[in-house]
């Protein structure tokens, strides 16, 4: 957690520092690294989740068991486990040391009730730490901070699949633990598979941005209705670099303008463009003459 925390912080603050001349378009691109990172760990621990489930699955259904069996199946041992390895971040309390688990004489584990409070606060700190660390995201497009955001969600379902877990062995229906851990790990994994591959399209700049171009279409049209001369708008193209965009465009102005007005249709060009996209950084114009 601390170490997810630490990654996205230092990604983020690489991602916001200003061009250089070494990086002329900024450092935005470490955004795009730490977001692989983090989603990778997403992914790793919804797999773990989710073929640790799917072994417990397999476990509760024997070739001979019938389905009223089935669902008077003990899942004490895959309970405690979850309470004492999976719950959020109390993995790294004892069950025992904190009374949440109760062994009796035939030294099974039976989960003490009690637990489902310990549970309980998880989801509800790590669903706060959810929504602020995405609030924040978005308010400063840094996909590593949104990135992390989804991990506090895997937490805090995980906390919720412990309190099924809990529930469900009390009331005679384990089956719904591993069910629960597969939905979860299935979650976590596909919105880090689905980070990753974001990232990367956007490392190679090919990251499709449809709310992107359909500014720049607006923008182009205002420049050509700008009434500075320009006959036409070509070669648009836009570059994601962590939370800033970056435009590039050609401008196509008559041979004989003068070069003072070519300076103004430029600026015009640049000043409708930084006013119609967001999180600018850079925009470059080129002109060429018809």
């Amino acid at each position: 957690m601390a170490a997810n925390l630490f990654l996205s912080v230092m990604k983020g603050v690489a991602g916001v520092k200003q061009p250089t001349k070494t990086a002329p378009f900024g450092y935005g691109k470490y955004d795009a690294i730490g977001t692989i990172a983090v989603s990778s760990i997403l992914v790793g621990a919804g797999a773990g989740i989710g073929v640790h489930s799917l072994e417990l699955f397999v476990e509760m259904i024997p070739d001979t068991l019938s389905i009223s069996e089935l669902f008077s199946f003990s899942a004490e041992t895959y309970s405690t486990n979850f309470v004492a390895g999976s719950s959020s971040h109390l993995h790294d309390l004892n069950p025992e040391a904190l009374n949440l688990v109760d062994i009796n004489t035939e030294n099974k584990h039976v989960v003490n009730p009690n637990a489902i409070w310990f549970a309980g606060a998880s989801v509800i700190i790590n669903e706060g730490l959810y929504r602020i660390t995405k609030k924040v995201g978005k308010r400063i497009s840094s996909d590593v901070l949104i990135a992390n955001a989804l991990h506090h969600r895997g937490d805090s379902w995980t906390s919720m699949i412990t309190i099924v877990a809990i529930g469900g062995s009390h009331l005679g229906l384990p089956i719904l633990d591993p069910l629960g851990g597969l939905v979860v790990g299935l979650y976590l994994a596909q919105n880090g598979a689905m980070m990753i591959k974001d990232a990367v399209f956007e490392l190679t700049d090919t990251l499709k941005r449809p709310d992107i171009d359909q500014d720049l279409e607006i923008a182009a049209r205002e420049i050509l209705e700008s009434d500075v001369g320009i006959i036409r708008i070509s070669n648009i193209f836009h570059r994601k670099s962590g939370p800033f965009n970056h435009i590039q465009l050609t401008l196509t102005l008559p041979k004989t303008m003068e070069m003072s007005k070519v300076q103004v249709a430029e600026n015009k060009a640049k000043g409708i463009v930084m006013k119609k996209i967001p999180n600018i950084q850079s925009v470059a114009v080129s002109v060429r003459h018809d």
